[in-house]
């Protein structure tokens, strides 16, 4: 379950009869999902870079945004720009190459990053639904502080990278394909796709989908208890549409990170415990989609954030308006400095009398 998992497939001793019979040519790749894949993949590190590299840039110059929550928010941006940057790039060079040019380090480091990306997103997410729970279900809590979030974000990524650990030693450079994922025992190879599956995404949201089914309903009593005459609520209520907002807003992203994931679990775990066989001849081209829609979700938030949080669509018209401003002001200094260097300026700009 990696970044480079698209010739998984070719590297383990459940389909051995294709590794010894299989060459980069012969991979069934045909012209319109190579398309596909380089389209999708563009938009994604164009969308997802700008995007997420803005989100950041908003709670950094906005002090009273620098919430534990916000933060969280800041973790899965720098999450996703490490994958626009540098997982969806090598990950279309190798499906188009149908080889590893990048040696053993590169080998090693993006799949690692991959699971670390996985990992580390559904732990804030996880943390995310901690916070918004507490601040709905347990108004009486304290708010999660700075140093909190700091920390948490800490032992998710350290985490993370304990979660990733495996990979390092499981890929090799190895013909045909150049990197390889090559545990020492199918049963292993097996054992840890259902680890990262369960633990990862199923067990999580086991935890998250209850979480904002309750604060959901605290939130709709509250609202009849707020339009009954003889109810006693004196909350707010633009703190209650605050409340409601940030919720919406969050229940929209964990729903478009479970969609974006679960194709490429679904195929891992068809792949390890559903086919007797060798995989089908369009597995490739199959898996190498499903890795682009599992690399939407670095680039949906930013656009969740800007349609539904007002804070962050204020933060990042005001980024786009200082950028025109800097604009005009660097082409006004241009002007100026030419107009200033020209022997007949002061000539030249002499009002006229009428």
């Amino acid at each position: 379950m990696d970044a480079t998992s698209t010739t998984a497939v070719m590297s383990t001793s459940n389909v051995t009869s294709m590794t010894t019979t299989a060459t980069p040519e012969e991979v069934y790749d045909p012209l319109w999902v190579i398309t596909m894949r380089w389209i999708i993949g563009a938009i994604i590190v164009f969308v997802g870079s700008i995007g997420n590299v803005m989100v950041c840039a908003v709670v950094y110059k906005n002090q009273r945004m620098q919430t534990a929550m916000n933060l969280f928010l800041v973790n899965l941006a720098v999450w996703d720009i490490l994958v626009c940057l540098f997982n969806i790039p090598f990950t279309l060079i190798y499906n188009q190459l149908k080889s590893w040019p990048f040696g053993l380090f590169w080998c090693k480091t993006m799949p690692t990053l991959q699971v670390m990306n996985l990992s580390a997103s559904t732990g804030s997410l996880v943390a995310i639904t901690i916070e918004r729970y507490r601040a709905i279900c347990l108004p009486f809590t304290p708010p999660l502080s700075k140093f909190q979030a700091k920390l948490i974000i800490a032992i998710v990524s350290m985490s993370s990278f304990l979660v990733a650990l495996p990979e390092v030693g499981a890929y090799k450079q190895a013909p045909p394909f150049g990197c390889m994922e090559v545990f020492p025992t199918e049963d292993l190879r097996k054992a840890y796709s259902l680890f990262l599956f369960l633990f990862c995404y199923f067990l999580p949201f086991l935890f998250i989908a209850p979480a904002y089914t309750r604060m959901i309903l605290k939130l709709w009593q509250e609202d009849r208890d707020e339009s009954s005459p003889s109810s006693g609520v004196t909350e707010d209520p633009k703190n209650q549409r605050r409340k409601q907002n940030v919720l919406r807003m969050m229940v929209i992203v964990v729903l478009c990170y479970a969609i974006c994931m679960l194709p490429t679990y679904a195929t891992f775990l068809w792949l390890d415990f559903g086919l007797s066989g060798p995989p089908p001849y369009y597995f490739f081209a199959l898996l190498s989609l499903m890795q682009m829609i599992t690399f939407i979700n670095s680039c949906v938030n930013p656009i969740i954030y800007w349609c539904l949080s007002d804070q962050f669509s204020k933060g990042f018209k005001k980024l786009f308006r200082c950028k025109k401003r800097l604009n005009t002001w660097s082409r006004h200094t241009q002007q100026s400095s030419s107009s200033s260097s020209d022997p007949h300026h002061h000539h030249q700009t002499m009002p006229t009398k009428v």
